[in-house]
């Protein structure tokens, strides 16, 4: 926990406040507000502005935590540029993977996305009327269990990000 402590510190010091600042506020509410319209979008059955009236306050809270979580995970990065080249991989990857994966429900259910790919693949048209149904109920169902995890990978790369921005090297080399 110190270690966040003192990353976040680091992270909105004088420096680099306003830096950090906007990246914060305009890319996090971006980020939210997409996640505001997507994550209602499998009740709908398109991404769509009408899928507003189908936004839960949970959805409401996975939006805020995905879209500002990642936002405040590019602000320590930026912020570990200036002192030591960048943070150490792994970091940056777990947040864009739980922004990815957070979509995938939306994306793959109730959407023509499957039925797409499989043609692609040139599997036939029978097949495809069997199988992307089964996909895409899967997805539907296991929605809340994708982003709940989504939600779990954002925040442990924000707290990669800290453990690394705060490591030893990170510091040493700020100091010089």
């Amino acid at each position: 926990m110190q270690r966040l402590i003192l990353a976040l510190t680091t992270t909105f010091s004088r420096p680099a406040l306003a830096r950090t600042l906007v990246i914060v506020l305009v890319l996090g509410s971006l980020i939210s507000f997409f996640y505001v319209v997507a994550l209602p979008a499998g009740t709908l059955g398109a991404l769509s502005f009408a899928a507003l009236r189908f936004l839960t306050p949970w959805q409401v809270l996975a939006s805020v935590l995905l879209g500002y979580g990642f936002a405040l995970v590019i602000a320590m990065n930026a912020a570990a540029a200036g002192g030591n080249g960048g943070l150490r991989k792994g970091a940056g990857a777990l947040g864009i993977g739980g922004l990815v994966a957070s979509l995938l429900p939306s994306s793959l259910c109730c959407t023509p996305v499957i039925p797409l790919v499989l043609a692609a693949l040139g599997v036939s048209a029978p097949t495809i009327f069997r199988t992307s149904g089964v996909f895409q109920a899967f997805f539907a169902l296991h929605a809340a269990a994708f982003v709940s995890v989504s939600i779990g990978l954002v925040l442990l790369s924000v707290w990669l990000a800290a453990y690394n921005f705060t490591s030893g090297c990170a510091l040493a080399a700020e100091k010089r």
